[in-house]
């Protein structure tokens, strides 16, 4: 590409930065669809001693336990009829984590559409 390494970071930070501002001015309105996915955390480059985790061995077929534990992050979605989209990670999915993530996104809400996980009952 003839571009110095350093403009290609610079260039990156400004994306990401633009990202992260564009994120804070995100609502959601009318009907919503929230939904949650796990997927395996990813602590490459991370030093031993700061690991929240013991290191596990690689596996083809996904982590070394079964079910929600410290091995998974928990990504918290929505969108909304006019296609706004909204992304989070947050821990285990709780009624008050639900509250905390969708409270200041979720505005004038005329149908949520939800699986049936018990945390979004409150």
């Amino acid at each position: 590409m003839r571009v110095n390494k350093n403009t290609v970071f610079f260039l990156r930070h400004k994306v990401l930065d633009s990202i992260y501002e564009l994120r804070k001015t995100i609502s959601l309105k009318g009907e919503v669809k929230a939904n949650e996915k796990y997927e395996s955390i990813n602590l490459k480059g991370m030093k031993t001693e700061k690991m929240p985790r013991f290191s596990k061995p690689r596996s083809s077929k996904g982590g070394s336990r079964r079910g929600i534990s410290n091995h998974q992050v928990c990504i918290a979605s929505a969108v909304d009829e006019n296609d706004n989209c909204f992304l989070e990670i947050v821990g285990p999915i709780t009624t008050d984590q639900v509250t905390k993530t969708f409270s200041k996104k979720v505005q004038n809400v005329t149908c949520l559409i939800i699986d049936c996980k018990s945390s979004y009952e409150a």
